[in-house]
């Protein structure tokens, strides 16, 4: 329904139950109603969307303007259910992805516990986001996740403008639908060697900057890329650093190696799942809030 919503709507097919509709309806209503009634103001993504619906857009400067567009309270409940399924389904994939080769390679695992325990040690134990910034090993871990594993295989885009491929006759008109082979792209040999080897340092710093845009594109890219780039990260990060703190990540045998996939699902996905065992660590790290 989410990559082929033309399709759904002439077959009058409905992407959610009205069930589910109604209630998340009701509830961002009066989510919605409750701020505005007691002149309440948050800098969320919620209030963006009130801000919309009440008419004002906010430039990149932060200037005020009215905007020439109607967004109604279902576009706000709309735009909250997509954002709640698309932050919360793709962090968890990462997160379990990353476990599984942080479990796989025991190496890695070591060096990016190394980090965290160096890293909130110099401030006091607390996990702020500015301790995370300083955790670039674990950045790299999770690039690498998000490369082997990208949480969706593909994404679909629609063209908006009739486009010429350079050195071919071929043209793809405005409002064809264009389907971007994630997956495919992340494992091209030529781009990443030896691509089934999972391999953090080609995320560092410097190997990242020399990567073109579109070689690496587990949040899309362009002006649609995916806005929770940085909550994705955030998430992720924070589950590793509280499982790595305490915790050694191994294999459990119910773990298929090398893993399966479900062939029929566009969502990054291991048939049977991903099975993992949890050795507490004989020496207690730094705790975390």
């Amino acid at each position: 329904a989410f990559f082929a919503p033309d399709t759904f709507d002439k077959l009058k097919i409905r992407r959610i139950s009205c069930e589910i509709e109604d209630f998340f309806y009701g509830l961002v209503k009066n989510t919605v109603e409750y701020r505005q009634k007691y002149s309440i103001k948050r800098k969320d993504y919620l209030q963006t969307l009130i801000e919309l619906k009440n008419g004002h857009c906010v430039d990149e400067k932060g200037d005020r303007y009215v905007n020439d567009f109607s967004f109604t309270m279902t576009d706000v409940a709309a735009n909250t259910l997509l954002y709640m399924i698309a932050g919360y389904e793709t962090s968890a994939t990462t997160g379990q992805f990353a476990a599984y080769q942080l479990a796989l390679n025991p190496d890695i695992q070591a060096k990016a516990r190394d980090e965290i325990i160096r890293v909130l040690a110099k401030y006091n134990g607390e996990c702020t986001y500015e301790a995370q910034n300083e955790m670039v090993y674990l950045n790299m871990v999770l690039d690498e996740t998000m490369r082997i594993h990208p949480s969706m295989r593909a994404l679909f885009r629609r063209c908006n403008k009739d486009y010429k491929l350079p050195n071919s006759d071929l043209v793809i008109e405005k409002g064809t639908m264009v389907f971007i082979p994630i997956q495919a792209i992340h494992m091209d040999p030529d781009i990443y060697p030896e691509p089934e080897k999972f391999d953090p340092q080609r995320f560092s710093p410097e190997n990242k900057a020399k990567l073109h845009p579109c070689q690496w594109m587990p949040f899309g890219e362009g002006p649609r890329k995916c806005l929770g780039v940085r909550q994705g990260y955030i998430q992720s990060k924070m589950a590793l650093i509280k499982v790595l703190q305490k915790y050694e990540l191994l294999l459990d045998k119910r773990t298929a190696v090398p893993m399966k996939l479900k062939n029929s699902s566009l969502v990054y996905a291991a048939e049977g799942g991903v099975w993992l065992k949890l050795r507490k660590l004989e020496v207690e790290n730094v705790d975390i809030c």
